[in-house]
């Protein structure tokens, strides 16, 4: 097994993953942790760490409860792609690995048109509301099933900054670039991905590194666009000062909202350095 490859385990061992073989190439590390040597085992068809064994029967249990949650985030994106201001919908977290415990919730990171987030998303906790969706509030704990809608991006804003040689980059790289799009309008994911190219210093196997150019949008009458930057700004403006006096290490501008309380980046940092 190759360095890479052996980092690979190492790095998911910290999130109770074993992996197949198709799966340390995919997710194949470009480097080795500093890492001079470890001690690998293979149960079935899954490697992980010696004394890991049980992971690979916590992984086919997880495996089935992230079929089922798969199904309730598969239908809420079916609603939401009918809103004309969303571009993507994708699954993010734990579920988008398939390694959802039972009572996880399903994180979906949304994209919406240039200058409509803060009254998409608006319009997206109502519509999964009144559809019957649970959908986590901001700073509830986890529950069980519960949409967590933790990421939304502007379409004009969709490059992660890349601080190059953090740990916590290399965690970013991935939750980048194990995203499963739901809904992708006008090669969204693709220009998500063409953005952040910086992935493959990291996972060069996990996503297709290709730049992609910007399709022609359709854009709203020219009656409506003044009409729809007052009730941007507007949407905004609530939107931020509810928050405002609970946000911690979130981020929250006019072109995104992400709401991660835990740096998992600096946590991965931790367990590696144990």
């Amino acid at each position: 097994m190759s360095k890479g490859q052996t980092a690979s385990v190492i790095y998911h061992d910290l999130f109770d993953y074993p992996l197949t073989k198709s799966e340390l190439e995919k997710w194949k590390f470009k480097g080795d942790l500093g890492f001079k040597s470890y001690d690998l085992r293979k149960t079935r068809e899954f490697y992980h760490l010696r004394g890991r064994e049980k992971l690979v029967g916590e992984r086919i249990k997880k495996e089935s409860y992230s079929r089922k949650k798969l199904k309730i985030a598969r239908r809420a994106a079916a609603l939401l792609d009918k809103l004309p201001t969303v571009r993507f919908v994708g699954i993010t977290g734990s579920l988008a690995m398939m390694s959802a415990n039972k009572k996880s919730d399903i994180d979906l990171i949304i994209i919406t048109k240039n200058g409509t987030m803060w009254t998409t998303r608006l319009a997206v906790h109502g519509i999964l509301l009144l559809a019957g969706f649970v959908v986590r509030t901001y700073s509830k704990p986890e529950k069980k099933d519960a949409l967590c809608l933790n990421i939304f991006m502007d379409e004009s804003d969709l490059r992660i900054k890349n601080f190059k040689l953090k740990i916590k980059n290399l965690y970013m790289a991935h939750e980048l670039a194990q995203i499963i799009p739901l809904v992708n309008k006008n090669k969204t994911y693709e220009r998500l991905i063409a953005s952040n190219l910086w992935i493959t210093e990291y996972w060069p196997n996990a996503v297709e590194a290709k730049k992609v150019k910007d399709l022609p949008t359709i854009n709203f009458p020219k009656m409506w666009i003044m009409w729809i930057m007052w009730i941007e700004r507007l949407a905004y403006t609530i939107q931020y000062a509810y928050m405002r006096r609970k946000i911690t290490r979130e981020t929250v501008t006019k072109t995104r909202a992400f709401f991660h309380p835990v740096d998992w980046g600096r946590e991965v940092e931790r367990r590696l350095g144990k």
